[in-house]
């Protein structure tokens, strides 16, 4: 039987270089932050508005019942409505 060496060399991985581009400073970062917030909350809430007036449309797309998709798009519930409008404050 014949005994291999067995060397591991490893070699170090790249260090990535900072580019040399020029900074560019935000104005007013928490003001931008917030807008955006407020807009896309709501085009969320006009959506929703828009889905409640077209339920008879949604109640013939999904199947589900008038009385299920009022319960999905009705505040204060665990619901389409809340998954919705907790994605848009993370987006």
């Amino acid at each position: 039987m014949v005994k291999r060496e067995t060397t591991t060399s490893r070699t170090p991985s790249p260090v990535p270089k900072k580019s040399k581009t020029a900074k560019s400073t935000p104005s007013k970062p928490s003001a931008l932050g917030e807008g955006r917030a407020i807009l896309v909350e709501e085009i969320v809430t006009l959506g929703i508005a828009a889905a409640q007036a077209n339920a008879a449309s949604l109640v013939q797309k999904t199947g589900l019942t008038p009385g299920q998709i009022k319960n999905q798009l009705s505040p204060g519930r665990s619901n389409v409505r809340k998954a919705l409008l907790e994605a848009a404050k993370t987006a």
